[in-house]
């Protein structure tokens, strides 16, 4: 991609954005060597540096979400979901998906305000 479209955020900026020290998407608190910083719409679907765009978030859920927007990795965990069998590992599984379907959910009306 173009370095003149896509501005690459400086260490300053990762800095001022992690020290919020929440993430965005569950909740949690984080310290600023746990924290990463997220673009709510990825760079790959034509998100933005922008501020608005950026936000503190957990390392589990940034891994979670990947490169994909808030609505496609609900969608995304919902199949996971349908996928899932009735083993005592499966149902581990099973909750863990439903947790990041409810914590994605809960962002995107916050998103969305």
């Amino acid at each position: 991609m173009d370095k003149t479209i896509r501005r690459y955020l400086s260490k300053e900026d990762k800095d001022n954005i992690k020290t919020a020290g929440i993430s965005y998407y569950c909740g949690k608190r984080v310290n600023k060597d746990e924290a990463t910083v997220d673009h709510i719409i990825p760079v790959n679907k034509g998100g933005t540096n922008n501020a608005d765009n950026l936000v503190c978030a957990c390392s589990s859920c940034n891994t979670v979400k990947g490169g994909n927007t808030i609505y496609e990795v609900i969608k995304m965990l919902e199949e996971k979901l349908k996928w899932c069998g009735n083993s005592e590992e499966e149902q581990i599984r099973r909750n863990r998906i439903t947790y990041y379907i409810e914590v994605f959910k809960n962002a995107n009306k916050k998103w969305k305000c």
